[in-house]
């Protein structure tokens, strides 16, 4: 079973491309190691997109409180992807 979170467009407007797919990997429940795997970069290097991520929304770990904030809960917008999370 998945849910489907929808971005909100203002946040999401200040990610890069890049922020953004590491963002649906965290979304995704991924570790920074498993992160650090799909997208052939380091552990270091994923560690910073995620660190990037919380700049820019400006709250606090853990995790999940940065997946709440940027996905709250509007109606679907049109240009704003889907993201699909496994249940865990």
């Amino acid at each position: 079973m998945s849910d489907r979170l929808t971005p909100d467009p203002e946040i999401w407007g200040r990610f890069t491309d890049r922020e953004r797919e590491i963002f649906a990997a965290l979304a995704e429940g991924l570790s920074t190691l498993e992160i650090a795997a799909r997208f052939e970069i380091s552990k270091t290097t994923a560690g910073v997109h995620i660190a990037r991520l919380f700049d820019k929304v400006g709250c606090a770990r853990p995790r999940y409180r940065l997946i709440a904030t940027v996905c709250r809960t509007k109606p679907p917008l049109i240009g704003v992807p889907k993201l699909t999370v496994r249940a865990a």
